[in-house]
């Protein structure tokens, strides 16, 4: 959603805990049902691709805190509970 696009964004200014942070919306956007999926990128002077493989993270199984995002790569997220 263009709402939850924007709360991520926003988010990124936090710094330090800022990927809890982020996962943490990612979480209860999907627990509220919403469909979430990402891209992690960098501003890097140079083009670098995005992996084709999609990284699907189950957050039943993952907590905030073990959670790490992947330069150039799509997360698609889901909860199996």
């Amino acid at each position: 959603s263009l709402i939850g696009n924007l709360i991520l964004v926003m988010v990124l200014f936090l710094g330090g805990r800022s990927t809890i942070h982020i996962i943490d919306i990612i979480r209860t956007m999907v627990e509220n049902g919403e469909l979430v999926d990402c891209i992690d990128v960098w501003d890097h002077k140079e083009m670098c691709p995005v992996s084709e493989e999609e990284v699907e993270v189950d957050l039943s199984i993952i907590s905030n805190e073990e959670f790490r995002f992947f330069e150039n790569h799509h997360f698609v997220f889901k909860s199996s509970i």
